[in-house]
């Protein structure tokens, strides 16, 4: 028989808490109508941030009894969503469904932003947690991590790896490979980790640093080589793959999460119902599936843990920024 993971139980009884909670649907409009609750997504469809965003969508809609659409709006990062979130009407039926990046990551790397993570975003849900990883492509001969680190040193002009964007936790991984084994590696940013993965599987780019859960099928397919992941343990659909702290980089060890926000301002009545109805899809057997066949772990957390848990990772890249000096935009 097959032994849970140490935190499967406290999760399922996280969701279970939080569907036994989930009392709540869409308030009514005065012509009986709920209003539709939309999920901006600051990247292209196919990445892991849509895929995850729409493998919620359909069971908040069924706990929320209202449609949810999805917006693709790429671009800056991620950042360009918050523009809209922030313009929208203060009554919980638009969201920001996000990585840590844009309320706990910029604010510490990046000078120019036009949004106040602090003011202008409310903590609403985290609906799951995830690692990242290292790839390959097919041109790319490394075997391991230490091989491509070489590879790196005898091609310092081809020495590049694609992320999903500046400033990210991605990013920033692929700046410390290169500064702790100094080598040349050089950051190519785009706008979503699907037009990275093309990249890479057609040699345009060696190499990219994406979420271990986008690169699972690309190695089941051949297509790229994961050298390392970034979790604690070895991913259980990735069992060859080493950690980077196997690999002899224990400072790259480092977990993450998507999650909700809305405009600050918006009534705690309408966080709790949101709340609520997201605990209820989290815990849904068909958004558990979905994360589970893309190796995201669904782990639900409410406002008040969600905020306790922005902010940490906040504190966090405070620190971390000020002891490396990473700056996205240097």
């Amino acid at each position: 028989m097959t032994q849970d993971h140490p935190n499967t139980c406290r999760r399922r009884l996280l969701r279970a808490a939080a569907a036994g909670s989930a009392l709540a649907l869409a308030p009514i409009r005065s012509n009986g109508q709920t209003p539709p609750v939309r999920l901006l997504v600051g990247y292209p469809a196919g990445g892991a941030v849509d895929v995850a965003a729409r493998a919620l969508a359909e069971p908040l809609r069924a706990a929320l009894g209202t449609s949810v659409v999805v917006e693709n709006r790429p671009g800056a990062s991620g950042t360009l969503p918050v523009d809209t979130l922030r313009q929208a009407p203060a009554d919980g039926n638009t969201l920001l469904f996000t990585p840590p990046d844009v309320p706990a990551i910029f604010p510490h790397v990046m000078s120019s932003l036009r949004y106040d993570a602090a003011r202008d975003l409310l903590p609403v849900a985290q609906v799951c947690t995830f690692s990242f990883g290292l790839g390959v492509g097919p041109a790319t001969p490394a075997r391991t991590l230490a091989e491509f680190l070489d590879w790196c040193r005898a091609n310092p002009d081809m020495a590049n790896f694609g992320t999903p964007g500046v400033g990210s936790t991605m990013h920033f991984l692929g700046e410390e490979i290169a500064r702790t084994a100094k080598v040349p590696l050089k950051h190519v940013p785009y706008k979503g980790g699907a037009q990275a993965i093309v990249d890479v599987v057609g040699g345009q780019i060696p190499a990219l640093i994406s979420t271990a859960p986008i690169l699972v099928p690309q190695q089941r397919a051949g297509k790229i080589r994961v050298l390392a992941v970034t979790s604690s343990r070895r991913s259980p659909r990735l069992p060859d793959v080493p950690t980077f702290r196997e690999a002899g980089m224990p400072q790259l060890e480092e977990d993450s999460w998507f999650g909700l926000f809305v405009r600050t301002g918006t009534p705690s009545e309408a966080v709790a119902r949101l709340a609520a109805g997201i605990g209820q899809a989290v815990a849904s057997p068909a958004f558990v599936q979905a994360m589970e066949k893309l190796d995201f772990e669904p782990e639900f957390a409410g406002p008040a843990a969600f905020s306790a848990g922005v902010k940490a990772m906040s504190d966090r890249w405070a620190e971390r920024a000020r002891r490396t000096g990473f700056r996205a935009d240097s």
